[in-house]
């Protein structure tokens, strides 16, 4: 019992700890395997009563239009060979300007976390969240952005 509990105490602050490392904004983008170009990405991270979730922003253009779609996502911590892996599943669209045709394809994105403060990075893989969907793997990048507030932003507050 004295086992469990402390691997319980243990899972709970390596979960603690690195829900307020990755808490916040992060944008890069994820691309297909063997391809150059590449679809830009953005998760929102937020933390309530010890609980991760995330919102997914995807951005990309199709026959010269921009278009988006907004998804909520579970997050999972998982530690791994002293490494905290992080697992983030898309499971539903709360936004989309795309045609009526076009059909999202719900991801899963598998990260490392690694940083140092000044630049914090998730580097990954992906995959569909649905093992039935065809819209490939490949990799993701992102990086964080900034909690600071610019001096144009401070200067805004005052007025």
């Amino acid at each position: 019992m004295k086992k469990l509990y402390l691997l319980l105490l243990t899972l709970w602050t390596v979960s603690s700890t690195y829900s307020q490392q990755i808490e916040g904004r992060w944008t890069g983008y994820f691309k297909l395997e063997e391809e150059e170009t590449s679809t830009a990405f953005e998760i929102e991270f937020k933390e309530k009563n010890g609980v991760i979730s995330a919102l997914t922003i995807t951005r990309f253009n199709l026959r010269d239009q921009q278009y988006y779609n907004i998804c909520s996502a579970n997050v999972q911590l998982i530690l791994e060979d002293n490494t905290v892996k992080i697992i983030v599943t898309e499971y539903k669209l709360n936004k989309t300007n795309t045609p009526e045709w076009f059909k999202p394809c719900f991801q899963k994105h598998t990260f490392w976390f690694s940083g140092s403060g000044e630049m914090d990075v998730l580097n990954g893989k992906w995959k569909p969240a649905n093992g039935s969907d065809k819209c490939g793997t490949g990799i993701t990048l992102l990086k964080r952005v900034s909690q600071q507030k610019t001096a144009l932003q401070l200067k805004n507050n005052e007025n």
